[in-house]
Parts: structure tokens; sequence; C-alpha cells
């Protein structure tokens, strides 16, 4: 036999209660520091921006390296 408390509730589905309020209180903390979807998707393709920036600047560095064509000092050893 199961016990109710005053609420008409067992105590396991009090506690399920407690732990879905729990659970939503939170999941609304937390999206109240989550910036909004607009935001989100600026700031990815922020990120994409930069890295396409990084990605131009090792190009013009790869490229100036490959075409100076610099050889190496000739050392004789005895």
């Amino acid at each position: 036999m199961t016990e109710t408390g005053e609420t008409g509730q067992t105590a396991k589905e009090q506690t399920e209660s407690a732990c879905k309020r729990i659970k939503q209180g939170l999941e609304d903390f937390v999206n109240m520091f989550l910036p909004p979807e607009e935001a989100t998707k600026h700031f990815r393709e922020a990120r994409i921006e930069v890295l396409r920036g990084f990605r131009a600047i090792l190009d013009a560095r790869i490229e100036r390296l490959s075409r100076s064509g610099a050889q190496g000092t000739r050392v004789t050893v005895e």
C-alpha cells in the first residue's frame, strides 16, 4: 500500500513533480543567458569570416615563401 500526502500524491509523485519544477527553473535560468537565434547566426558567420581571414594570411605567407626560391648557403666541409 502506498501512502499519499496532503496533496493526494505519493512520495514518488511528489519527488517527480519537484524534480520537474527544478528542471524547468534551471532551463529558464540558462535560457536567460543565451543570445537570440539572430545573434547566434551573426556570431557563427563572423567566426567563419575570421577563419577565412586566417586562411588568407596563411595562403599569402605560403605563396611568399614558395616564390622566393632562396637557396641555402654552400659550405665546404673538410
